[in-house]
């Protein structure tokens, strides 16, 4: 895979007070979430800002990564944004309008994933859409 895909080795210098400040941890229970993303900047989405997630129907509404638009098709989702089938079978999305209140986020360009071997030739998903969490 080429180095341009590869993910972040730890999080944002800045995550921890930012943590404190409200913006979700990218380190969950011990697990890295920031090495999904090529880079990770911190934003504030407006009120009123549309945001999908593709939604797995194994896991329901559960899971914390969120687009600004829908992917134009399945094949588009799963090399832009990097998801392995294990992890999602994309059985529908959702969308919500952020409150009154705006919401907190990590963005960034999402990593690519090492996806399979065959006949001795290795494959990745790219990914590289702007993604948040």
């Amino acid at each position: 895979m080429p180095a341009e895909f590869a993910g972040m080795e730890e999080p944002p210098p800045n995550h921890d007070v930012l943590v404190e400040e409200g913006w979700p941890t990218l380190t969950y229970k011990g697990n890295t979430t920031y090495d999904t993303f090529t880079d990770a900047k911190p934003v504030e989405l407006s009120p009123g800002t549309e945001i999908y997630r593709i939604v797995d129907e194994r896991a329901g509404n559960d899971g914390g990564f969120w687009a600004y638009e829908i992917p134009e098709s399945k094949a588009a989702w799963r090399s832009d944004y990097a998801v392995k089938d294990d992890w999602n079978d994309n059985g529908y999305y959702v969308k919500h309008v952020v409150g009154k209140e705006g919401l907190k986020a990590w963005e960034g360009k999402v990593s690519g994933q090492r996806y399979r071997k065959h006949d001795g030739k290795k494959f990745y998903l790219k990914g590289g859409e702007l993604n948040f969490l």
